[in-house]
Formats: C-alpha cells, sequence, structure tokens
C-alpha cells in the first residue's frame, strides 16, 4: 500500500501492478499473495493514507486571537492538502467506482467538520458560519486555486486566511462571530 501511495503521489493516479512490485522490490506474485487483486489494493491504501495523515489532525493548534487561530487552522489545512491531494485527484475519478472510497471519503469530511466546529469554538459561530468556514477549508476549495489556476501554497494559504477572517471576523464588532 505505500508503494501504491508512494506512486500516486508521485502523480500516477492509477498505478499497474508491476510498478507497485517493482517499487517494493518484490515480484507481482508476492503482490497478489496479499491482495486478491489490484483493484482491492486500491481500496485498502486510503485507509493506510488515512493512518498517515490522521496524526496532522491530532497536534494542537495554538490557543490565541481568532486572527492567529485562523493562520494555524490554515496551515495545518495547507500542509493535510498538499499531502492528500494526489490521492484525492486518484479517487474524485474512482469513487463512483467504489462505494467504500466514497465513504472514506465522507468520514473525511466529517473529520474536517469537527476540526473546524472545534477551532472555532471560541468565536461561538452559527451552523451556517461554520458551514461557510467548512465550505473554505475544503479539499475542493484548496483544489481551485492550487490544481486549477496553478497558484502556490502561500498564495493559496493567503486567499483562505482573507476569505476564513472575513467570515469569522465579520459577524461582531468585537471580532467574535
Amino acid at each position: 500500500m505505500d508503494a501504491l501511495l508512494d506512486l500516486v503521489g508521485e502523480g500516477n493516479p492509477r498505478p499497474t501492478a508491476p510498478a507497485i512490485a517493482e517499487r517494493t522490490g518484490v515480484s507481482l506474485r508476492f503482490v497478489f499473495q496479499h491482495f486478491r487483486d489490484l483493484e482491492s489494493l486500491f481500496l485498502a491504501a486510503p485507509g493506510q493514507h488515512i493512518r498517515r495523515v490522521l496524526p496532522m489532525y491530532e497536534e494542537p493548534l495554538p490557543e490565541g486571537t481568532t486572527e492567529q487561530r485562523v493562520s494555524a487552522c490554515i496551515a495545518r489545512r495547507a500542509c493535510i492538502w498538499e499531502r492528500v491531494t494526489p490521492l484525492r485527484r486518484a479517487a474524485r475519478h474512482h469513487s463512483s467506482e467504489a462505494p467504500q472510497l466514497e465513504r472514506l471519503l465522507a468520514g473525511g469530511r466529517a473529520l474536517h467538520r469537527g476540526d473546524v466546529a472545534t477551532v472555532f469554538a471560541p468565536e461561538g459561530p452559527s451552523v451556517d458560519e461554520l458551514d461557510a468556514v467548512d465550505l473554505v477549508l475544503s479539499w475542493d476549495a484548496w483544489e481551485a486555486p492550487r490544481g486549477e489556476r496553478g497558484l502556490s501554497v502561500e498564495r493559496s494559504t493567503q486567499i483562505l486566511e482573507s476569505a476564513v477572517g472575513a467570515i469569522v471576523g465579520a459577524g461582531r464588532a468585537d471580532g467574535s462571530v
């Protein structure tokens, strides 16, 4: 699975079994001793990827002003999105073929929503405000400037900081939502 994830991370959205075997330094037969077929390997890989990324969510964000927490939250999200983007791009093309993959993506969206609710709990945001921040911090929103427009991580981060800052800072005169 690690070889598959590494190959996908390098830009190959659908590596072949021989490429995976070559990357791991094992025979093709060895790959199929562990996985029934290539599709079962592809379906197992996102679970492994989640185990790689989950610790990033467990790192506590600093306390501080809304602006400091917005910056920290977006910096963490940018690291996560950069790490998961190759697999998300590949999954986008295959999720309709695999309901399990769609369930994993839905689980990821729920994890992100919980993260947003925790980070911005001190502001007491409304459901609409949480929905807006969650949308702005979604992978799809990250993919627009990074993948579709080719903007840098730094510029994409600035855009998201402006958008989230406007949502969480615009609600009340004291800066709370």
